[in-house]
């Protein structure tokens, strides 16, 4: 009875694995239900009390009786009851079989894989899997960072067919693909086959506290089975920490962490190389018992852009793995400022206006010596007692040379800094190798103390110059003159004092005259002469490319009047101001005056991802040039082989797009010469990387306690493999589930019946009152 009342309040369900229901589609909510029972009642005794004028009993009873039934068919009208069957089968709940198809699982200790372990758990289990197929529906996957969750056609192809090239492990990540995949079905189980080598670059108490969490997300119970514990010898770097960008002439710092396991009593020489060069290299002395150690290493860039920083350790006999002897940073090496020593043998107007130009400008850091006084002049005081400072050759020129980007010698004459106790001689070997080892700028400025007059005939700064010297033959003219441009003075960036090349001949043709040039010998080979005396033809301007710096001579000290005259005469000092902005810019290397420049879509890229690089081509107007021919190579930076070579012709906006696929791991620099029916316009370079991510390798220890924590947060078991018999270890819930195939409906109340017999019981009881009357 209460069964009955129950499914008509709130609704019959059918008998699972297929049957019948009742179900009521005019009154779903029980409440409606439940009012339309208590009318029916009300009426029904309504009814009763309104027969005592009926004669005989007989009659009240068969009235009430016609009442009933009228008011029962109304309330299967108002109800609408319907009788469902359905269709259901039983479905087997899901078994996953996860394999972890990493690098690290590929790691062979004693010669063999640690995927080995679970094949050989796939072959000592066949019962048990076979049960497991027979039982449940089982998924057998793997999964990778480049693959995610990738089915695998049964046991047998697991062990065979699991490609362990993943190059990092993400356990959360996998968890919540878990959770995803099965959202919505009947999951029994999880056995998860592992190492538990997590690669995501988390700290390892966030680690596992994410983990953990994860896994207590999941409707079903992980099994984690994980590779016995080995004894191995291994060198790794395991971590390298160091600012990815830096300032031109600055230290720069690198952190390198390593972990040394199975060896001691050795020493590791620890190597810094930039490109295939070698920076520098310090020896790690092993010690019994400890497994890690800190180096901290220095170096200074001297160019800017990029460049390619990698620390490496040289592998020992019978280590597990090479790959983790390496690490590698690329570094953005960018100018703060530029740092100008300035020295001049004497005050001058030329002096004054020179270092009124880098005083005004704020991207500028000047220090600036003028003598006053050398060492040989005669005073009539104590040195104590003088203002005048004396001159720091010994730490200009020994301890900060190289922190700076550009040292000019304005009329500077250094023997009376040669005597027995200062020695300037020396230093000059030091200037020669801040140019052509460190790619510093050099400037000398003519004057009665400069070039041969100064003493610089065949010392070491006399060979980084442009111009040949001989002191015996070289001479000063005082006359005046008005420099003339050469073809190449025409076209290059120090000498383009206006983009339009009419403007910058006008422009140079009415500077005002100059006074006095040191005449010397021709430039050398390899050197440019950008301006010729207009009488003798001996250079005036001239500049050089020297080791990886450049230097330019001026030998003139009248320029002051590109300046000061040009404003007398009612123009300006812009050109002047140009003048010498171009020629620091040009001996700097700023990229921005660079006519030809290479630009790699990215600086790393993935081993197997096709590399975009593009070339861009400027004219002498810093215009995009179309039609230029280049010639492109790739060469690989450490090796030096080439691996892509090729000539290209610029577009309609002077560039050119080429790519490579398919590079190994390395790092690579892509070079490009332009050239056009005037000749070679330039060349550049651009540095990227095929870099092969080697996290997987940097720690090779199975983590135990990773996959601990995910078993017990998920309700699971931690196995160390192998694992002979998991049947009776191994618990898995199978309960009965069910599918629905279908339904079909069957309406009680839509019938022409139900209204006859409504109104054929209205009309009995309305004839009987009637004749009840009578």
């Amino acid at each position: 009875m209460f069964d009955f009342l129950e499914s008509f309040l709130f609704g019959a369900a059918g008998a699972t694995g297929g049957g019948w229901s009742l179900i009521f589609a005019g009154a779903v909510e029980p409440w409606l239900r439940t009012v339309v029972l208590l009318v029916a009642l009300a009426v029904v005794v309504m009814s009763w009390m309104g027969l005592r004028r009926l004669p005989s009993t007989r009659m009240k009873f068969l009235a009430i009786l016609l009442r009933c039934v009228a008011t029962a068919v109304l309330v299967i009208m108002i109800l609408q009851p319907q009788v469902q069957r359905e269709e259901t089968a039983r479905v087997k709940n899901k078994v996953a079989l996860v394999f972890d198809a990493s690098k690290s699982m590929g790691v062979k200790v004693g010669g063999y894989e640690r995927f080995d372990s679970v094949r050989g758990f796939l072959k000592e289990n066949g019962a048990f899997l076979k049960r497991l197929d027979r039982d449940f529906d089982v998924d057998y996957l793997s999964f990778s960072d480049t693959g995610g969750l990738k089915e695998v056609r049964g046991s047998e192809a697991a062990a065979t067919d699991v490609s362990l090239e993943g190059q990092a492990t993400d356990i959360a990540g996998l968890l919540r693909a878990i959770n995803k995949r099965y959202r919505g079905k009947h999951v029994s189980g999880i056995l998860l086959f592992s190492d538990g080598r997590d690669t995501c670059g988390v700290p390892e108490e966030e680690k596992l506290e994410e983990v953990e969490r994860v896994a207590k997300e999941l409707p079903t119970p992980v099994f984690t089975f994980g590779p016995p514990q080995e004894r191995y010898k291994d060198i790794a770097i395991t971590e390298l920490v160091a600012d990815s960008f830096a300032f031109i002439r600055n230290p720069w710092n690198i952190r390198v962490t390593l972990r040394v396991r199975g060896y001691d009593n050795v020493t590791l020489p620890v190597t810094l190389k930039e490109g295939g060069k070698i920076i520098l290299s310090k020896p790690l002395k092993i010690e019994p018992g400890k497994e890690e150690y800190v180096v901290t290493m220095k170096t200074m860039p001297y160019s800017t852009g990029k460049a390619l920083y990698t620390v490496t350790v040289p592998p020992l006999a019978d280590e597990l793995v090479s790959e983790n002897n390496t690490a590698s940073v690329l570094l953005h090496v960018i100018r703060d400022k530029i740092r100008v020593l300035h020295l001049c043998g004497r005050p001058s107007w030329d002096e004054l206006f020179l270092r009124r130009i880098f005083k005004e400008d704020p991207s500028v850091d000047l220090i600036s010596f003028f003598i006053l006084r050398t060492p040989n002049d005669l005073v009539e005081a104590a040195s104590h007692e003088l203002s005048l400072i004396p001159f720091p050759a010994e730490e200009l020129f020994t301890q900060v040379l190289d922190s700076f980007d550009l040292v000019i010698f304005q009329n500077f004459d250094y023997r009376p800094y040669d005597s027995t106790y200062l020695r300037f001689s020396y230093y000059m070997a030091n200037i020669r190798e801040f140019v052509t080892e460190t790619g510093g700028a050099f400037i000398m400025v003519g004057g009665d103390l400069s070039f041969s007059h100064g003493g610089y005939d065949r010392t070491p700064v006399e060979d980084i110059l442009p111009v040949d010297l001989d002191e015996a033959g070289d001479r000063i003219d005082t006359g005046s003159f008005r420099p003339v441009l050469t073809a190449e003075g025409r076209t290059h960036p120090i000498t383009t004092l206006e983009y339009d090349d009419a403007r910058n001949r006008h422009v140079w043709e009415k500077f005002p005259e100059l006074e006095g040039c040191n005449m010397v010998g021709n430039v050398k080979e390899g050197a440019v002469a950008l301006g010729l005396h207009p009488v003798y033809k001996r250079p005036v301007l001239a500049i050089r490319d020297v080791g990886k710096g450049r230097t330019m001579a001026l030998l003139t000290d009248g320029s002051w009047k590109w300046n000061f005259l040009s404003v007398a005469q009612g123009g300006s000092n812009r050109h002047y101001m140009k003048f010498w902005n171009n020629a620091i810019r040009w001996l700097i290397k700023d990229p921005e005056l660079d006519l030809v420049r290479v630009v790699p879509q990215k600086e790393e890229y993935l081993p197997g991802e096709e590399v975009h690089l593009k070339a861009e081509v400027f004219g002498s107007d810093y215009k995009p040039l179309p039609g230029a021919q280049l010639a492109v190579e790739v060469v690989n930076a450490e090796m030096g082989e080439k691996v892509l070579e090729k000539t290209m012709e610029s577009d309609s906006r002077g560039q050119v797009r080429f790519s490579y696929k398919d590079l190994p791991a390395g790092f690579y620099r892509a070079r490009v010469r332009a050239f056009t029916d005037m000749g070679e316009l330039g060349e550049a370079s651009g540095l990227f990387g095929v870099i092969s991510k080697k996290e997987e390798l940097r720690e090779l220890k199975v983590d135990e306690t990773l996959l601990k924590r995910v078993a017990g947060a998920s309700g699971g078991r931690y196995f160390r493999l192998p694992v002979s018999d998991i049947y009776g270890s191994l618990h898995l819930e199978n309960p009965e589930v069910f599918r629905l195939l279908g339904r079909k409906t069957y309406t009680l109340w839509d019938s022409w019946l139900l209204f006859i017999i409504v109104l054929g019981c209205l009309a009995a009881e309305w004839w009987m009152r009637k004749m009840a009357r009578y």
